[in-house]
């Protein structure tokens, strides 16, 4: 069975279900006016989802997913391209920096298990799903088996808590600046991504600023500001625009 509609007919979450309840295989293509997503199905879980179309790539996967960092990649694309290809990049990073199978499929979960969350939170979108599926199984790039369950519960908790952000953050274009009335910083206990991004508020950068300078996702991003905020580290300004 075939089938297609709108995200305001039917939820994403409602797809999700439908397509587990009935343990479809095949392909669901969502999109909305500025990006496109593939979810690929087998027996009602998920294979891959990301952009199969722009050839994602395992190192950069990796990157996204913080399980090596820029530099680990760097050397490790050197190497493989001294040994002419003859070695694949994740067995690379399994001899020179000790990655386990275990860390690699961790990194991939991550990044496609993101890849699904952001689509949770579009205003308005199709999809379709059709029951072909990409026509060998070994095509699929890092084939996974996402648990449905899981990934609805998440996702809902996700919304429920991206809307009690957006309450006090409405959106992506106020100022970070530290709050002068706060005596030290430096007995905070603060984890790396908070001191990551608190170390980025200079007066100037946007909250989209340091989404591109961080890497995060919009939804880790706006908890570590919400977080900072309500612990009076930082306060908010308004950016004024330019005439």
């Amino acid at each position: 069975m075939s089938f297609s509609g709108t995200l305001t007919d039917l939820s994403f979450s409602e797809v999700l279900q439908l397509l587990h309840l009935e343990e479809k295989t095949g392909t669901l293509i969502v999109w909305n006016p500025w990006e496109g997503k593939t979810l690929i199905f087998k027996d009602g879980n998920i294979l891959f989802a990301g952009q199969m179309d722009k050839g994602e790539k395992l190192g950069d996967i990796l990157v996204s997913s913080k399980v090596i960092s820029e530099l680990q990649l760097r050397e490790s694309l050197r190497i493989q391209r001294e040994l002419r290809g003859t070695k694949r990049l994740g067995d690379i990073l399994k001899e020179k920096y000790g990655l386990s199978e275990a860390d690699i499929q961790q990194g991939l979960l991550a990044y496609m298990s993101e890849s699904v969350f952001s689509i949770f939170s579009w205003d308005e979108g199709d999809f379709r799903f059709s029951n072909e599926m990409v026509k060998k199984e070994e095509n699929i790039p890092f084939p996974l088996n996402i648990s449905i369950e899981n990934i609805i519960m998440e996702g809902s908790r996700r919304i429920d808590e991206t809307e009690k952000i957006l309450q006090e953050i409405p959106h992506k274009h106020f100022i970070l600046k530290l709050n002068i009335d706060i005596a030290s910083i430096d007995n905070v206990n603060l984890h790396p991504d908070e001191w990551k991004v608190l170390s980025l508020v200079d007066d100037q950068k946007d909250i989209e600023d340091l989404r591109l300078f961080t890497g995060m996702t919009d939804f880790d991003l706006l908890k570590i500001i919400f977080s900072l905020k309500n612990a009076h580290i930082i306060v908010l300004e308004e950016k004024v625009a330019r005439k």
